[in-house]
């Protein structure tokens, strides 16, 4: 006996019945618009999915009604104006949810609609990836530099979960484009931590310029009413050829055509430019200090929101400045100072006084010196009670200790590396009678030379470099007086075993540049954007990566006209894209004991 079942799930979007006034108007001039489904709706997100374009100052009052989706405007309308209403996903069906996607509602206060249109893809600048939160995609009929800062746009879009936009019913004339991650809702660049993205060119919008692009073809169909469709170029794909049908979703951009139905099998030519924009997050042109933090008794730590040429001006007004009273640390980007205290009345000091000095740049762009006062209070208990009945047990703050990290117990060190020490205080001494390296060769173990190597700007690092063997296994004994801080704590005893990894174990990476107009950094990335080894390349030839753990990998390039080897933000004041990078279109996967060889051309196609 078989089973009932519910039946074929329901995955159809409700359709459009009916609309009052008709969409597509002209000579609109109501508050109101209710739009009559096919079955019962409901509203999703409907204050963040809703896009109106051009924007209106007051956000309209938006209910549904059993199948009816009523809209209050609630606002003035400018005259001779197309209005497009994009509800994005917010109208469903009740019962399962199935979102009529990029549903448009689109009126003309005028005699005609504007019908050009604008699309595109937007991308990080940095990895070409799509935003996982979407974009305001806004089109300016002003074009000084700052009106993005001060105005709202004209039209606006926004972007899907792939970057795509698409801005409709737009008017002649020449426009900026400025794109926005718009994080106080807005619609203006007005914070420091918004992405943006901008054209470099002025978007010119005219029925004549249209039509001077390559012609697309378009074909017919039977279509609903009131319906913006996608149909692709007619081209012979090899999907085609072999019978197959093709998805309109992996056409490129520039195949395909917007066009607009107002009636069944009544097909008009929405014309449509297509435009590429990718998002940076521009470096702030104010510098000032982001956090001023003591990290502890010994230490405090001052940050700032753009690097520092040279360190910042730092004066105690506890101990004469003829003191020496600290030893700096400074990140490798300048942005970040630790400040390692060696006067031990300021350690023993609970609240500390210093006086900040640093560049800025006043309105007219000068540099002047901004003198700060900072307080900093240790947080740290001079001692600790535990409280039993009226008896009251004092408890001692264990006793600081250097700690070191290095590579795991067990653990197994690559070939070509180093072994590293990380320290919690500032290295004064090294000695190293208190530190023993043995190779096992059978169960004998051998005394191996070694060189310990500070590192010159973090005093909390250091290398050990051996004649590796490989596949040899090493056991390593620290012992106290190993290592001493500048405050004289030492380490407690560490025993380490680890191995050598076999050179069978890698890979190799050849790779083959061609047609290099521009310096290029040319960097073996993780999956996630994780740099795994860089080298720069500033003519033809041949980039080696070996020594690669088996693996997949990503080859990403990118234009480092400057050659500073890192790739670089754009600022938008200056008229200045972000560097352009460049992925391999390729599997890299790496094997033990393999050379993989790739070719990569730069030539602009």
């Amino acid at each position: 006996m078989g089973m009932m079942s519910g039946g074929t799930k329901d995955t159809t979007p409700p359709a459009v019945v009916s609309s009052k006034p008709k969409n597509y108007s002209n000579n609109f001039n109501s508050q109101k618009i209710e739009i009559v489904f096919s079955e019962f709706i409901q509203l999703k997100n409907v204050n963040q999915e809703l896009i109106i374009s051009p924007p209106l100052p007051k956000k309209p009052t938006v209910r549904v009604k059993n199948k009816t989706l009523m809209i209050e405007l609630n606002n003035e309308l400018r005259e001779k104006t197309t209005y497009t209403l994009n509800f994005g996903k917010a109208v469903a069906d009740n019962n399962e949810g199935n979102p009529l996607t990029n549903f448009e509602f689109v009126f003309s206060t005028g005699e005609f609609l504007d019908s050009l249109s604008v699309q595109g893809i937007l991308v990080s600048a940095f990895n070409l990836r799509p935003s996982k939160e979407p974009f305001i995609v806004g089109i300016y009929d002003q074009m000084e530099d700052s009106i993005p800062l001060k105005s709202i746009p004209v039209y606006i879009g926004k972007t899907d979960d792939k970057g795509h936009f698409m801005i409709n019913n737009i008017k002649e004339d020449t426009f900026k484009v400025f794109a926005l991650k718009d994080l106080n809702n807005n619609l203006k660049f007005d914070l420091p931590t918004e992405e943006i993205a901008y054209s470099d060119t002025l978007l010119l919008l005219t029925i004549d310029f249209l039509k001077s692009l390559p012609e697309r073809v378009i074909e017919k169909d039977t279509l609903n009413a009131d319906t913006i469709i996608v149909i692709p170029v007619k081209t012979e794909s090899k999907s085609k050829r072999k019978g197959k049908k093709e998805n309109i979703s992996e056409i490129p951009l520039d195949t395909v055509q917007i066009v607009l139905t107002d009636s069944v099998n009544q097909i008009k030519k929405l014309p449509s430019l297509f435009i590429d924009l990718v998002s940076f997050l521009p470096e702030g042109s104010k510098q000032y200090m982001t956090n001023s933090e003591r990290v502890n008794k010994e230490s405090f730590k001052i940050s700032f929101s753009l690097p520092l040429k040279d360190d910042p001006g730092i004066r105690s007004l506890s101990v004469s400045d003829t003191v020496k009273w600290f030893l700096p640390e400074i990140n490798a980007s300048r942005d970040t100072f630790i400040y390692w205290l060696t006067d031990t009345s300021l350690i023993k000091n609970d609240t500390l006084m210093f006086e900040l000095s640093y560049p800025m740049l006043d309105s007219a762009g000068a540099v002047f010196t901004l003198l700060d006062t900072l307080k900093f209070v240790s947080r740290a208990p001079s001692a600790l009670t535990s409280k039993s009945g009226k008896n009251k047990t004092e408890v001692k703050i264990p006793e600081v200790k250097l700690t070191i990290s290095s590579i795991k117990n067990k653990g197994i060190l690559d070939l070509n590396t180093n072994i590293p020490f990380t320290f919690n205080f500032p290295i004064q001494k090294i000695d190293t009678s208190f530190l023993h390296l043995y190779l096992m060769v059978d169960t004998v173990e051998v005394q191996q030379k070694y060189t310990i190597l500070k590192d010159s700007v973090n005093f909390r690092k250091a290398e050990m470099t051996s004649k590796w063997k490989e596949k040899g296994k090493y056991k390593m004994m620290i012992l106290p007086g190993a290592f001493t801080d500048i405050y004289n704590h030492g380490n407690d005893t560490i025993k380490l075993a680890f191995s050598v990894q076999e050179k069978a174990f890698y890979g190799n990476l050849m790779v083959s540049l061609s047609d290099i107009d521009t310096p290029m950094l040319v960097q073996l990335v993780t999956e996630n954007e994780g740099v795994i080894k860089a080298k720069s390349a500033i003519s033809d030839g041949t980039v080696i990566f070996d020594y690669l753990p088996p693996a997949k990998y990503k080859l990403k390039f990118i234009y480092d006209v400057n050659q500073n080897k890192k790739w670089d933000t754009g600022d938008y004041f200056k008229k200045r894209q972000p560097e352009k990078v460049l992925y391999y279109v390729g599997e890299i996967n790496i094997r033990s004991n393999w050379d993989l060889e790739v070719k990569q051309s730069f030539k602009e196609k």
